[in-house]
């Protein structure tokens, strides 16, 4: 197959960013590096009602983003995407991923959700849990004490 017929695979690490950590770029560039995605864009959340995130949005972007540049060089395919930060309020990861892949900026890229084991056994009961669950791709990373089924 061609390599430029082939759809550049974008993961999708989604978090509420307060602080990042380590861990979350670990995953990051695992991903990158185990060649599951070309591509990471880390997408802090919107604010939450379930969550108590005492960081403004605008400053877990920025954190972000000076998290990746001080780890990685400039050239290192992790970003820092706004979409939720720019739309206030958190969006279900559903919609996200749907919205992602509907956009027609994103022709010719395919799209998995990062995430870690821990959050499986919650994952259904997530806004539109069910849908997400049987539409999207995935792609899981083991975190010690939580088994994948």
């Amino acid at each position: 197959q061609n390599t430029m017929d082939r759809k550049k695979k974008i993961g999708i690490l989604g978090g509420s960013f307060d602080p990042p950590t380590y861990g979350h770029l670990q995953m990051a560039a695992e991903a990158i590096n185990l060649r599951h995605v070309d591509e990471v864009w880390m997408i802090p959340c919107g604010n939450r009602s379930d969550k108590n995130i005492s960081t403004k949005g605008e400053h877990r972007l920025k954190m972000t983003q000076l998290m990746i540049d001080s780890f990685f060089e400039r050239d290192f395919p992790i970003k820092v995407h706004d979409i939720e930060i720019q739309n206030k309020e958190l969006i279900p990861t559903y919609e996200l991923m749907k919205t992602l892949i509907k956009d027609p900026d994103n022709e010719g890229r395919r799209f998995y959700f990062i995430l870690g084991s821990d959050l499986l056994d919650s994952i259904r009961s997530w806004d539109y849990g069910e849908k997400l669950v049987r539409e999207i791709n995935f792609i899981i990373f083991i975190r010690i004490g939580f088994k994948v089924d």
